[in-house]
């Protein structure tokens, strides 16, 4: 039976004026009345709780370039982010005790629950919308002020991953 933690020292651990007797915990206790939950809310935390805010830069950067994300390509985006890092070790350690999946694959990557729980904790920052169609007529949106953004905004980037090359002279 696991021992019962009075309120008392947890609200002095967190430096809380409240005091309750532990007669009334265990109490609550028999009777199956006792919630216990974490700091962050009910459930378990997230083991990658600490990365998710530079998840939703990447969401954000993206969204801004236009790129659109269906639920799948963002777990895959998302795996591809900790894949051989210390939050994959933290994700495998979190589901070898929390989950009941045997699959060695399945366990070192985030699933679609994950990717749900992720948009209800950052839904003040990610805003999910029904997908747009865009022009496909290319000469209403290959202007030379259109290029000229794109090069302004990404051209190292572009140059760096070897997609354009600078030329010694404009054409």
């Amino acid at each position: 039976m696991p021992r019962l933690v009075a309120l008392n020292e947890i609200a002095s651990i967190y430096a809380i004026d409240f005091s309750v007797s532990s007669k009334f915990i265990q109490k609550q206790g028999n009777r199956k009345g006792l919630l216990v939950s974490n700091l962050k809310g009910s459930g378990q935390v997230s083991p990658l709780l600490n990365i998710e805010p530079q998840i939703v830069e990447v969401l954000i950067q993206m969204s801004c370039i236009g790129e659109s994300l269906t639920p799948s390509r963002a777990i895959a985006l998302i795996n591809d982010m900790i894949t051989g890092t210390s939050y994959q070790d933290k994700l495998l350690h979190w589901k070898k005790i929390n989950t009941s999946r045997t699959n060695p694959d399945a366990i070192k990557e985030i699933g679609y629950k994950y990717w749900l729980n992720f948009k209800r904790r950052n839904s003040n920052k990610v805003i999910t919308t029904k997908g747009q169609k865009y022009e496909l007529d290319r000469s209403n949106w290959t202007t030379y002020q259109n290029l000229a953004q794109i090069y302004s905004t990404f051209g190292d980037y572009i140059e760096e991953a070897n997609i354009v090359k600078r030329l010694e002279e404009p054409v």
